[in-house]
């Protein structure tokens, strides 16, 4: 294991530590944010971009997650995974009524009424915030993470309290999975699975059946088991994709998950050095133009 990355992750989590306490001593948290008047506009950052003159509320309030190049020494203690389907990665808010799904830069992608807290009349006054990916086949909507429940913040709860707080909500009220049975579109909560590499080896090799569909999986996500949820990359995360599991686990998965592979492959370092030269090579007045529209193909590990 890398003594850089370990610590790192460790600087991190002492870190979240000390915000966590400032953020309570100065009432600043997502319950500051959602307002009598609304949420807050605050200005759209774009990491290493120029700073955006339009001010969304909701532009860049997804956790970013960084490659998974090594396996941890208490990988199997501290860490737990999360199966990724193929989609686009959404920020689903919940309030005043209207359940609305946003790209990573705070622009709107499409709304509609949920039985969540705050997505329908009824419970309009509250908000809920999701972090979920979009599979449009199956019109499903995968809950990821949360960021607030019911206008309970979730922000600097571990990651396995909020995981298992969003699965036994989802589980005490069934009916808000369903959002519109006509258009069989959902909500499914993703499970979260031990660190256990023969356990991801069996998911691997097992169809992910979602509305009668096969959806196939995209990568892996690991979470550290005490990160909280931030706005921006996080070490405490980690993401790969399904065709480098055999070269970072050291097991076997299903040939399809081999499919999307680069032909040139040869390591995930040699791959990353790749996507990063090409990066360098974009001319600077080319960026702030891309990164105006809505980055449609923005998934888990596109960060």
């Amino acid at each position: 294991m890398s003594f850089t990355l370990e610590k790192k992750r460790h600087e991190f989590l002492q870190n979240q530590k000390e915000k966590r306490k400032q953020a309570f001593d100065e009432k600043r948290d997502l319950v500051h944010f959602f307002g009598e008047e609304g949420p807050e506009l605050m200005e759209c950052d774009a990491p290493n971009r120029r700073r955006s003159r339009k001010k969304v509320p909701f532009g860049y309030k997804l956790m970013g997650s960084e490659w998974f190049t090594e396996v941890p020494d208490d990988f199997q203690e501290n860490w737990i995974i999360k199966l990724c389907p193929e989609g686009i990665r959404y920020l689903v808010v919940a309030n005043k009524g209207i359940t609305t799904c946003y790209y990573r830069n705070g622009r709107i992608s499409f709304k509609f009424k949920s039985k969540l807290p705050g997505g329908n009349n009824e419970y309009a006054h509250k908000f809920t915030v999701l972090d979920c990916i979009y599979n449009k086949t199956t019109n499903t909507l995968f809950v990821y993470d949360v960021l607030a429940w019911n206008s309970v913040s979730l922000l600097h709860a571990e990651a396995h309290m909020r995981f298992f707080w969003i699965k036994s909500k989802f589980e005490e009220n069934p009916e808000m999975c369903e959002i519109n049975s006509q258009k069989n579109f959902n909500f499914v909560v993703m499970d979260y699975l031990p660190a256990e590499c023969s356990i991801v080896q069996d998911k691997l090799f097992m169809p992910f059946i979602v509305n009668d569909t096969k959806v196939p999986f995209d990568g892996i996500l690991f979470y550290h088991r005490e990160g909280h949820y931030v706005f921006g990359r996080s070490p405490l995360v980690g993401w790969l994709k399904t065709f480098m599991i055999p070269e970072i686990l050291h097991i076997d998965v299903d040939s399809s998950h081999l499919c999307s592979k680069p032909e040139d492959y040869q390591s995930i370092q040699q791959y990353l050095a790749s996507k990063k030269k090409r990066k360098e090579e974009i001319p600077d007045s080319v960026i702030p133009y891309m990164y105006t529209f809505p980055c449609k193909n923005w998934q888990v590990g596109q960060k």
